[in-house]
C-alpha cells in the first residue's frame, strides 16, 4: 500500500488497483508478456491459451468455481480471441463438414429417384473437399477464419455441379416419351452421353460464369480477397471437373441401366412387336400354346412370319 499510495506511483497505477470506500483493494490487474510464444506458430498460441486456463483453475481463490464468469483470478487479452479461434476452428470445420455431407446425402436421397444417386453424390463432394484442402496448401494458405468460411461454403457450391448431372442421368433414363425425337438410351454409356450433351453445357457455363465473377479479386492487394479468390478458383475447377468428368465415369460404371420400358418403346419405334394368339385351342390369347410374331418391315409391310 505504501508503494501504491506514494507519488508518482499512485497516479501511475491508479487504474490498476480498485479500492472500496474504506480503502480495501477489491480488484487489481497487471500486464504479462508471452515472450516464449511465437506470433507465427499457432500451436504455440494454442498451448499458451491452454496453459493460462490451467493456471487459472489451479488458483485457490477459484476453488469450487464452475462458472467462468465467477472466477476471481483470470487473465484476459484481445489476442485470446484469435487464439480461441485457432483452438476451436479445426473441430468446428470437421463438425460442419460431417453435418454438410449428411445433409447432402439426405437431400439427394429425397430428390434423386434412386438410392445410388446419394451414394454417388456424397462421396464425390467429400473428395472435392479434400482436394480443396490440398489446393489451399499448395497456394501457401493455412486454416484461418477466411479459409474456414470458404471451406464451409464449398460444400453447398460443389454439390450443385454434381447434383445436376446425377439427377439428369436418372431423368434421361426414365423418360418414355422423348420430346426431341431421339430414341431413349439403351445402356449406361448412352445415358451418360445424353446427360453431357444436355446438362453438361449448363454446368460448364455455370462454372465459367462463377470464375469470371471472382477474377477481379486477383487485382486486390488484400490478403483476404486473395484467399477468397484461391478458394473459389479451387471450388469452380474441382466442382466442374468432377461434375463433367469424374461423376459421368462413375455413373457409366455403376449407374443403373435404363428401364426396360424405354428399351421396349425403342423397339416399337423401329416397327417390331410381339403378339400372342391362340390357335384352335379355345383358350384366351394370353394362355394359348402358340405364338405369332409380327415383324413390320418397311420394305414389305404385308409379310408375316408364323412360328
Amino acid at each position: 500500500d505504501t508503494f501504491l499510495t506514494t507519488p508518482p506511483y499512485d497516479a501511475l497505477y491508479r487504474d490498476e488497483v480498485i479500492r472500496d470506500s474504506n480503502g480495501v483493494v477489491t480488484a487489481s490487474r497487471t500486464i504479462i508478456t508471452y515472450d516464449q510464444v511465437s506470433g507465427y506458430n499457432t500451436n504455440d498460441q494454442i498451448d499458451a491459451l491452454a496453459a493460462q486456463r490451467e493456471v487459472t483453475n489451479r488458483q485457490p481463490i477459484n476453488a469450487g468455481v464452475t462458472d467462468p464468469n465467477e472466477l476471481s483470478f483470470f487473465s484476459w487479452g484481445q489476442i485470446y480471441y484469435a487464439w480461441e479461434l485457432y483452438a476451436a476452428i479445426v473441430g468446428e470445420i470437421l463438425l460442419t463438414v460431417i453435418l454438410g455431407l449428411v445433409s447432402v446425402f439426405i437431400i439427394a436421397l429425397v430428390f434423386i429417384p434412386h438410392p445410388i444417386g446419394s451414394l454417388v453424390v456424397t462421396p464425390v463432394v467429400a473428395f472435392i473437399y479434400i482436394e480443396l484442402l490440398g489446393v489451399l496448401r499448395l497456394a501457401g494458405l493455412y486454416i484461418n477464419s477466411v479459409t474456414a468460411v470458404g471451406l464451409i461454403m464449398s460444400i453447398g457450391l460443389v454439390v450443385d455441379y454434381n447434383m445436376h448431372v446425377v439427377l439428369t442421368y436418372f431423368e434421361e433414363g426414365n423418360d418414355d416419351d422423348e420430346d426431341d425425337g431421339t430414341p431413349p438410351p439403351k445402356n449406361r454409356n448412352e445415358r451418360v452421353k445424353k446427360v453431357l450433351s444436355t446438362i453438361g453445357t449448363s454446368v460448364l457455363l455455370g462454372g465459367f460464369s462463377t470464375f469470371l465473377g471472382v477474377v477481379p479479386l486477383t487485382f486486390s492487394s488484400s490478403e483476404v480477397f486473395r484467399t477468397m479468390f484461391v478458394t473459389f478458383l479451387g471450388i469452380v475447377f474441382l466442382g466442374a471437373g468432377h461434375g463433367l468428368v469424374f461423376t459421368p465415369v462413375v455413373l457409366s460404371l455403376i449407374g443403373p441401366n435404363p428401364k426396360p420400358s424405354s428399351i421396349r418403346q425403342n423397339e416399337q419405334e423401329q416397327g417390331q412387336h410381339v403378339e400372342m394368339v391362340g390357335r384352335g385351342t379355345g383358350l384366351p390369347a394370353a394362355y394359348a400354346p402358340a405364338t405369332k410374331v409380327l415383324v413390320d418391315d418397311d420394305d414389305n409391310d404385308d409379310d408375316d412370319d408364323d412360328v
